[in-house]
């Protein structure tokens, strides 16, 4: 059990438990600290302006899934034979083994 708790954030039985990705804690302060970044560059120009500047949103995290949107490499529920099919749909001149 040491030997598993010791592992490295980037290990290969940390990504199989986060769904292939390898975030850390790290990644994630990274990630806010470039949000409050923005804020306070938006609030010292509103000092120096005067005017009430337009806030940035907050960004999803790069890991978080979207609803409704596209991942590139996701096939859905197709089969490994769906997409060879598909693929080879698009190369209509291509030999057939």
């Amino acid at each position: 059990m040491a030997l598993i708790n010791g592992l490295p954030p980037d290990s290969a039985l940390h990504r199989a438990q986060m769904n292939g990705q390898s975030w850390t804690w790290t990644e994630a302060l990274l990630w806010r600290l470039g949000y409050f970044l923005e804020v306070i560059v938006k609030l010292l120009i509103w000092q120096k302006d005067g005017k009430k500047p337009k806030f940035p949103k907050w960004r999803d995290y790069p890991w978080a899934k979207a609803e409704g949107s596209t991942h590139y490499g996701d096939r859905g529920d197709l089969t490994n034979e769906d997409i060879e099919r598909w693929v080879d749909s698009l190369h209509p001149h291509r030999s057939k083994k």
